[in-house]
């Protein structure tokens, strides 16, 4: 029996099935896999702690700040991770950083540019170093 670490990080919650491949590291082109294993895989969103409202013009990207306070008495470093990155990204593309204990800090949001009217939702997901998810924010975003 041989255990082999990986990561499965989805943005968005349902079933998947994926396909693992291992190879021989020292003949990978054109040779057969050695094993192959069909992962089974089930995600759940993590439970929103906050929401946000945010109106945004029509046909303009649009940058926002949203504060988050570490709730830990501890510094930590956290990530950064959306289940759309095309319709959300964060500003300077910082995805990691760092607050002292209790200590707040803004996120800096980029909401890109849309050209027809509605409102979607956006999940951000604030997770540990181990990229585990501490928090979820739900960012709802009316373009009109």
């Amino acid at each position: 029996l041989t255990e082999v670490p990986f990561r499965y990080s989805p943005l968005a919650a349902g079933r998947r099935e994926v396909l693992v491949n291992f190879m021989d590291a020292d003949n990978i082109s054109g040779a057969a896999p050695l094993s192959s294993w069909l992962v089974c895989c089930r995600a759940k969103l993590p439970l929103v702690s906050k929401r946000y409202d945010i109106r945004l013009p029509l046909g303009r990207a649009a940058n926002k700040k949203i504060m988050y306070t570490n709730p830990y008495s501890i510094p930590r470093v956290f990530r950064l991770r959306t289940d759309d990155p095309r319709q959300l990204s964060f500003r300077d593309n910082k995805t990691d950083f760092s607050i002292g204990g209790k200590g707040q800090q803004y996120l800096g949001l980029r909401f890109a540019a849309r050209r027809s009217p509605g409102t979607s939702e956006v999940l951000v997901f604030i997770n540990d170093e181990e990229d585990k998810t501490e928090e979820c924010l739900c960012v709802s975003v009316s373009y009109s």
